[in-house]
């Protein structure tokens, strides 16, 4: 219960129209649904199948005798007919349009720079190693970062002339960590 009225608290302060309806279910089922709904389950069946044995003798519409023996045999006529005509009508040739040659050829070089074009762009591998991604990232952005998340100031910890000054390469990165340990 305690739940219930924080949720409605909590639609009153968003002033939702929400809180102020009624939690009680809307839809309800008559007394006794449930204990009659057998019989009128099984009522209905029976009546379907009354009507399954219905003899046709009222019905309005009406089929003549032999109509769907026959149907398949009139169908092949009809289309073999249906071809006969289209073969005495006299064709009309479509209208052709005709281009400049030297319109095709630039069309057709077009089509050849582009698929060119997406294929070299799309199978020439691209290296994605860390120190490329990272240098995409602007300066100002990592100063703002450090700054951010650690509360320092980037310029007081190693000024930018000293780090680039290190001389240090990867091999003697890869030297030292083998040395302490690390894998």
């Amino acid at each position: 219960m305690k739940e219930v009225n924080e949720i409605i608290q909590e639609l009153n302060e968003w002033g939702s129209p929400l809180a102020a309806m009624p939690r009680t279910m809307p839809y309800s089922v008559p007394d006794g649904y449930f204990d009659q709904l057998p019989g009128d389950i099984w009522g209905g069946i029976a009546d379907e199948q009354l009507m399954l044995e219905f003899d046709g003798t009222d019905m309005p519409l009406q089929a003549p005798e032999g109509y769907f023996d026959s149907l398949p045999l009139k169908m092949l006529q009809a289309a073999k007919a249906g071809d006969v005509r289209e073969q005495e009508t006299t064709a009309v040739p479509a209208r052709q349009i005709k281009l400049r040659p030297y319109i095709r050829w630039a069309a057709a070089a077009v089509i050849a720079i582009t698929v060119s074009i997406g294929g070299y762009l799309m199978y020439t591998p691209q290296e994605t190693t860390p120190e490329r991604i990272l240098s995409s990232i602007p300066k100002s952005e990592l100063k703002e970062y450090v700054t951010r998340r650690y509360g320092l100031n980037p310029a007081m910890i190693a000024p930018g002339k000293e780090v680039n000054n290190l001389n240090v390469n990867n091999k003697d990165i890869v030297e030292y960590l083998d040395a302490t340990g690390w894998d």
